[in-house]
């Protein structure tokens, strides 16, 4: 029960038929919420985050997950206290007051592999080059049909029983 994963797709969160306008988040919904939309795991070099890392002001959150703003604050320290989150600390140029604070969600990777890009790459190469493959013979057997010798060939039934059950 206890071991291994299951996916959850990133629009379920805009699913029309899921959503429920003005329902609070559970725990649960909230965590997934930080795991699966905002440490959405691509890098945005122009905000200045990487895979795991998510900028989320409480009144934000709040407004989100239909919490007050203390239980958020409450709940995004727990999560740090049991190291499931970490708080950046805020950089020399920004200010302390700035709204949105800086997170990342601790062993990201293992709520969101990375995709093997290199494997998923051979596998496609493999995958274009049967293609091409079944194209060619698919293209000589054509050839092979339309010319006046491949018309004077007949096949016997049998044999085309013996080749089916084989």
């Amino acid at each position: 029960m206890n071991r291994g994963y299951t996916f959850l797709w990133r629009k379920t969160w805009t699913n029309p038929v899921l959503q429920e306008k003005g329902k609070r988040f559970s725990r649960i919904e909230a965590w997934l919420y930080l795991t699966n939309v905002l440490a959405t795991g691509v890098d945005d070099p122009g905000a200045g985050l990487r895979r795991g890392e998510f900028r989320a002001s409480v009144r934000r959150l709040a407004n989100l997950w239909n919490w007050s703003p203390t239980a958020v604050f409450r709940f995004l320290r727990i999560l740090e206290e049991n190291s499931m989150i970490s708080r950046r600390k805020h950089q020399p140029e920004q200010s302390a007051e700035q709204d949105a604070e800086r997170f990342t969600v601790c062993n990201h990777s293992t709520y969101n592999p990375e995709r093997n890009t290199k494997r998923n790459s051979e596998r496609n190469a493999q995958r274009n080059s049967i293609k091409e493959g079944i194209k060619e013979g698919l293209n000589e057997i054509e050839k092979d049909t339309h010319s006046s010798a491949a018309r004077d060939v007949h096949v016997s039934p049998k044999i085309l029983l013996d080749i089916y059950q084989q």
